[in-house]
């Protein structure tokens, strides 16, 4: 009886300790089963930012040979088609993210902390991934396979008086990890690098630079992106 009725402002605290700190729920109602609620990205260095809208889920219990866990989410704002997750306890643990497309603004990046809310950056998102699949163990969510691509454009910063400042294309390869890589597509920034998500960390290594024409209007992002290598600013995140 108590599992029928868990209210949903009870998944806030094992939503936060689940993401370290990294994401709560606030304004949250309903129920476990079916629910919504406002979400907010933090960070270890206590910034924090809302996303807009609320997020609507619903979990249900199934049978496919063998007990199906199914927790489908929705967002009017960030998510142009649902977010289905499927979980197998009995396969390995096996898990299932079934193919999805969305869009955001880069305001969020101002969570993470340094340099991001130093550069204050706006930006249109846009992202689908493939099927993805992993297994849910004692460290949490592991990667199997799928792929992810986020397409970044409009982007701009308060500490650059051009915009906007490139369009980019953002790859991530799930395999034992998540492997990140950026190149630019267009525009007078540039940025390339690679990276791969260790636990609950990004470790990228990258370039940036600027076009001949605006190299000096944008000596200040690049200041702030990374330590300088004569023109260019070398990305460690």
């Amino acid at each position: 009886t108590a599992l029928v009725a868990f209210p949903a402002r009870w998944l806030s605290p094992w939503v936060s300790e689940l993401s370290q700190h990294r994401l709560v729920l606030t304004q949250a109602q309903g129920s476990l089963w079916q629910g919504q609620a406002q979400l907010a990205l933090g960070s270890d260095q206590g910034a924090w930012h809302s996303l807009p809208g609320r997020w609507q889920w619903q979990v249900k219990l199934g049978w496919q040979g063998q007990p199906l866990v199914r927790v489908q989410l929705q967002s009017e704002c960030c998510l142009n088609t649902p977010l289905v997750w499927e979980w197998m306890p009995l396969q390995q643990s096996r898990w299932v993210l079934h193919p999805t497309q969305g869009q955001a603004d880069a305001a969020w990046l101002e969570s993470l902390g340094s340099p991001w809310n130093t550069l204050r950056l706006r930006a249109r998102l846009a992202w689908q991934s493939d099927r993805i699949e992993g297994r849910l163990g004692m460290s949490g969510l592991q990667f199997a396979s799928g792929q992810a691509r986020f397409s970044v454009s409009e982007l701009s910063s308060v500490v650059s008086p051009i915009a906007p400042l490139g369009r980019y294309q953002v790859q991530i390869a799930l395999k034992s990890s998540a492997l990140v890589s950026i190149q630019t597509e267009e525009g007078p920034l540039r940025i390339s690098g690679e990276g791969e998500w260790v636990g609950q960390s990004l470790r990228f290594r990258g370039l940036a630079s600027a076009d001949d024409p605006h190299r000096e209007a944008l000596q200040p992002v690049l200041s702030v992106l990374g330590q300088r290598q004569g023109a260019q600013a070398q990305l460690n995140f």
